[in-house]
């Protein structure tokens, strides 16, 4: 017997893919922090590149549905592509940054 899904999943599936790959990458983004406060770059970029990756992915992911949508409201807007946004794409983006910073801080302290 073939089972019958009332909904369709794949909206579902990729933003638990965005939100939990995410959190993922935002985790090994502040495990890089420790090698950006002992000057290794190339393991600090190896490090924040899955969380860059994950903000970009995100990011395009929800513009491309925008853009798909014909004269949404503000409040759709908000509800549908802002407040998603601020929970998958700005954590990655913030932890990613913060390794970067310590890089530019640390090196602008040598000089």
């Amino acid at each position: 017997m073939r089972v019958i899904l009332g909904e369709d999943l794949t909206g579902w599936l990729a933003a638990a893919v965005f939100l939990f790959g995410g959190l993922g990458a935002s985790i090994l983004a502040l495990c890089a922090l420790v090698p950006a406060s002992r000057d290794n770059r190339p393991l600090t970029l190896g490090l924040i590149a899955p969380a860059m990756l994950m903000f970009l992915w995100v990011t395009c992911w929800l513009a491309h549905s925008y853009f798909l949508r014909e004269n949404p409201d503000r409040e759709e807007l908000i509800e549908n592509y802002v407040e998603p946004w601020f929970l998958m794409a700005l954590p990655p983006l913030i932890t990613g940054l913060l390794p970067c910073f310590v890089l530019w801080f640390k090196k602008r302290k040598q000089e």
